[in-house]
């Protein structure tokens, strides 16, 4: 019974803190867009058009921090499981974006 509390916590905790980290890198996507137009328009080359708020972030993060919160509440307390599950899909959503970003800015 406390396995199946510890599943629950972590789950739900995956699936609020995802959205909240997910929302959060959304953000600093927009952000870093921001920034990679302003360098291609500093070496007067137009900026890409795709600086919009990537909602569906939002959403990837919730969802990846449900099952992922859920198992490793198995195998370590709800609130740990929870917050491992809520940072890593949207770390490795920030991960993906950053880079790319970075690599458009320097590549045209």
């Amino acid at each position: 019974m406390e396995i199946l509390l510890r599943v629950a916590i972590g789950a739900g905790i995956g699936l609020i803190g995802g959205a909240l980290a997910g929302f959060l890198t959304a953000i600093l996507t927009l952000t870093c867009r921001r920034l990679r137009n302003s360098v291609l328009a500093a070496r007067g080359q137009p900026g890409i058009k795709d600086a919009l708020l990537p909602l569906p972030f939002v959403v990837f993060s919730a969802i990846g921090g449900v099952p992922l919160g859920a198992i490793l509440g198995i195998f370590m307390s709800g609130w740990r499981a929870g917050l491992i599950g809520a940072c890593v899909p949207a770390g490795l959503l920030a991960l993906i974006s950053i880079v790319g970003t970075i690599w458009q800015a320097f590549r045209y």
